[in-house]
């Protein structure tokens, strides 16, 4: 199974470079790659990289060979829920305290010649842990029980939390037949309206937060503003930057979640 496990490795150094590659494909790790080049050392280079496949896991020096350090790259992985594995050659308070804030699954550092082995593959394991439960999480979809209503809401349910609880209905949500989740001033107070086929005028209501489907749902979902969560595979025409469709359906993609942009031409391959 781990020879399946893809891993971003981005490491400005040759010799710490070529022992981490020996290691991880000695448990049986793939590596990704960028054709013509030996070895991932910059921020530019790890999405070049990207383009083609993500990965499971990223492994990232803090320094790298760019003007944006691996924090920074981790930042930009964050969204996609990949688990970052930092490497430090110091103990730089402030940029420790960054990395933190991402909750990475280890800190590694590298002035043991070059790197002490067991530390490394705790980390690891922690982080094929979430991989492999995150996985079988998104094998097919969601099982949520929810009340189904017509489209659009009819005003009363904003305010009758009660009556919505009497009427849910469990049902299983397929994730490539959502279009997007929402939540806003349309929405009932601490709910998601999740919304499928435009052939139907139904939807459906779910008491949650975009933050909690944020950690529960497949990479290709994207968070475009404080309101919508959308399949981006589901997009049907782009304005880039600024706007997606879905069939006759606009977004906005506001300038706060400006890394949705990059991960919606990723996942659309422009």
């Amino acid at each position: 199974m781990l020879a399946k496990r893809k891993i971003l490795l981005v490491e400005n150094d040759v010799f710490q470079y070529q022992a981490l590659e020996a290691f991880l494909r000695e448990k049986g790790f793939g590596l990704l790659q960028l054709e013509g080049e030996e070895m991932i050392g910059s921020y530019e280079e790890a999405l070049a990289a990207m383009e083609s496949e993500l990965p499971d896991i990223a492994i990232l020096d803090i320094e790298l060979n760019s003007k944006k350090d691996g924090i920074e790259l981790a930042e930009y992985l964050q969204p996609l829920n990949i688990p970052v594995i930092f490497l430090t050659s110091n103990d730089n308070a402030q940029n420790l305290e960054r990395a933190r804030q991402l909750l990475p699954k280890g800190f590694i550092t590298k002035t043991e010649k070059p790197y002490n082995e067991r530390n490394l593959w705790n980390a690891l394991s922690m982080a094929m842990a979430y991989v492999e439960e995150r996985k079988k999480h998104l094998s097919k979809g969601i099982s949520l029980k929810v009340k189904e209503v017509d489209f659009p809401i009819i005003p009363k349910i904003k305010t009758e939390d009660e009556d919505i609880e009497r009427q849910k209905i469990e049902k299983i949500f397929d994730w490539d037949d959502i279009n997007y989740f929402y939540s806003g001033p349309k929405a009932p107070h601490n709910y998601v309206i999740i919304r499928m086929d435009y052939s139907s005028k139904k939807g459906f209501l779910y008491k949650a937060s975009l933050n909690y489907f944020e950690t529960a749902v497949p990479s290709y979902f994207v968070r475009i503003n404080s309101n919508f969560l959308i399949n981006a595979q589901k997009i049907t025409q782009h304005h880039l930057p600024g706007k997606v469709f879905i069939e006759r359906e606009e977004f906005e993609i506001t300038k706060s979640f400006g890394r949705a942009e990059q991960k919606i031409k990723m996942i659309l391959g422009i």
